[in-house]
């Protein structure tokens, strides 16, 4: 097998590997982000409060 064949197998397997990692965070970032944007309206609301 020739080294150029092993680099794009390589290559292909990395490219798949990095997919799927991006397709987790994202689904992992889309479920926590309603979430998160609750916990940073809560703070603001409470920053707002200890302002006044």
């Amino acid at each position: 097998m020739p080294a150029e064949n092993i680099f794009i197998t390589w290559r292909h397997k990395m490219k798949t590997e990095i997919g799927d990692i991006l397709k987790h965070s994202f689904e992992v970032f889309k479920n926590h982000f309603k979430d998160i944007l609750g916990y940073s309206l809560e703070i603001l609301k409470i920053f707002i409060l200890l302002m006044k």
